[in-house]
Formats: C-alpha cells, sequence, structure tokens
C-alpha cells in the first residue's frame, strides 16, 4: 500500500508502523504565535500534521484499515489545479520507480 501525505508532495510505501509525536511551534498562519500540532509518521516521513491528538488517531486508524492500493491522507487545503500538478508529478515518480 502506498501513502500520499497531507501536502499531496510525497508518496510512501507502507513498511512501518505509524506513529505520532506532539510538537510546538510557532506558525505564520497563527501570526507567528505557538501552536500544539501532532505530526503523524511513517518511520522518519511526516504524513501530516493534526490540531488533536483524537484528529491524528483517527487518521492513522483510516490509514490502518484502508484496503485500497493507495491511501491519501486527510487534511489537505489547497486548489484543485495545485493537487492535480502534484499528483501527476507523483505518480510520474512511482511510475519511473517500477
Amino acid at each position: 500500500m502506498f501513502i500520499v501525505n497531507q501536502d499531496r508532495d510525497q508518496i510512501i510505501q507502507k513498511t512501518y508502523p505509524l506513529f505520532t509525536i506532539p510538537m510546538i511551534r510557532t506558525s505564520a498562519f497563527s501570526g507567528n504565535k505557538y501552536i500544539l500540532a501532532i505530526n503523524l509518521y511513517h518511520g522518519t516521513d511526516l504524513l501530516g500534521s493534526y490540531d488533536n491528538d483524537n484528529d491524528a488517531r483517527n487518521e492513522m486508524d483510516r490509514i490502518n484499515n484502508c484496503r485500497n492500493k493507495i491511501h491519501f491522507v486527510g487534511g489537505f487545503h489547497g486548489s484543485s489545479i495545485s493537487v492535480m500538478h502534484r499528483l501527476n508529478a507523483l505518480l510520474r515518480r512511482l511510475n519511473e520507480n517500477q
């Protein structure tokens, strides 16, 4: 199974268990104030960031229970054109590596 990360710029083959790490950082989206995020990882690959542990664990469950060949990590916000360009580039890389 493959996982497309939240930013839609990486495709990862699932070979490791998933885990979360809480992070405190500043964010331009919050006016450079400190925010708490729960980061979801597969090995050293960041799959996505969530506002709370419950959201991150729900995404872990969706990934672990996915029966499809590819899973798109939830929570991405971007234009549909940008998404299509990123996904097409990812699929080209995947096809080149097979």
